[in-house]
């Protein structure tokens, strides 16, 4: 059953996809004005008229559901302390633009006319786009990324207008649930719940407790495992291990970190930084830090075994290093599994 919602709200919910619906038509129009720019000499003719056929189609509509919206906000006057200076401004910007067609001649110029449509399109896109951003986004699991520029590419005019919505909405992070990263154009979901984000940090910090445990009891699960004992490498000892390791893989977020701080400092960018947020930068991330909280102990814990004692810097550097450790892991094993597949293949065959 779906939840229900203050007048205030359902008028809310009415007021932008009726702005919606003046968007699509105002887009529409735009991309008529652009294929006829771009037009050769023989399609111009072609673009001309269709143009004029939509924009006599649809400029009383556009009308209407503008007065539709001031409606709204005369009978709401909690919308209106809201929305009352943008509507205002996108219906300015649409008669700008029909003073601008109706004075126009034939085949005449659209310059003017393509940048009152483009703001009306803009102002529009501020109200509606984040709103929507949120509703799509919330398909995703945490951690996963929407690309904004795919996702909205049929709903504003162009790359630019794409780039300066983006803009906005990372200089007004609580216009979406999710951190935005304006170098890639897309936006990494992030659940709204405080709880949830702090549950985040908790499974990532019970894990690694519950690996040092195991550790601990190293001498049950390598008998189990067949692996040979030796007595200078006691449950301690493997913790102590793994312990380092942990400070090694530590130590190269922080520095990645101050690095990234350091360069969104040195440009000005207005930019999600680990160091500036960092309950969100753990939450969105927490897939990677829980892979990474279990593979940091199981690959020291593989060195421990092979040296046969614990070696401080090898340990510390494991974590440091961990992702060329395991690009070394995985070229060795895809080396060797063709191989030993032979082997099992040939044994198979008697």
């Amino acid at each position: 059953m779906a939840k229900a919602q203050s007048p205030t709200a359902l008028a809310e919910l009415k007021l932008l996809a009726t702005l919606r619906d003046v968007r699509e038509e105002l887009t529409s129009i735009g991309r008529l004005i652009d294929a006829g720019t771009t037009a050769s000499d023989v399609d111009r003719p072609r673009c001309e008229a269709d143009l004029r056929a939509v924009v006599t189609a649809e400029r009383d509509g556009i009308d209407k559901r503008l007065a539709a919206a001031g409606a709204l906000l005369e009978e709401h006057p909690e919308l209106a302390a809201d929305y009352s200076d943008s509507l205002t401004r996108i219906e300015n910007q649409w008669a700008a633009f029909l003073r601008g067609w109706d004075t126009r001649t034939e085949n005449g110029s659209t310059t003017a006319m393509r940048a009152d449509l483009r703001a009306c399109v803009l102002e529009i896109a501020f109200l509606t786009v984040p709103p929507r951003a949120n509703r799509n986004i919330t398909t995703l699991r945490v951690g996963g990324r929407m690309s904004f520029y795919d996702e909205f590419k049929d709903e504003l005019l162009d790359h630019e207008m794409q780039v300066e919505i983006l803009e906005w909405m990372s200089r007004h992070p609580k216009s979406v649930e999710g951190v935005i990263d304006l170098a890639g154009g897309t936006i990494v979901r992030a659940d709204p719940r405080p709880w949830r984000r702090v549950a985040s940090v908790v499974m990532v910090l019970a894990l690694g407790g519950l690996l040092l445990l195991v550790a601990s009891q190293s001498a049950h699960w390598q008998a189990w495992l067949d692996l040979p004992v030796r007595a200078e490498l006691s449950g301690a000892e493997f913790v102590r291990g793994i312990a380092i390791a942990y400070a090694g893989a530590i130590l190269h977020i922080a520095i990645a970190a101050l690095k990234q701080q350091r360069t969104a400092s040195a440009t000005g960018a207005r930019t999600f930084t680990a160091l500036g947020n960092v309950l969100m930068w753990i939450h969105v991330n927490e897939s990677a830090l829980l892979f990474y909280t279990l593979i940091v102990p199981v690959t020291a814990t593989a060195f421990l075994v092979l040296q046969g004692k614990l070696v401080v810097a090898s340990l510390f550097f494991v974590g440091f290093a961990i992702d060329s450790v395991l690009d070394t892991f995985v070229e060795r094993f895809e080396k060797v599994a063709p191989r030993q597949t032979e082997v099992v293949v040939a044994a198979a065959k008697g």
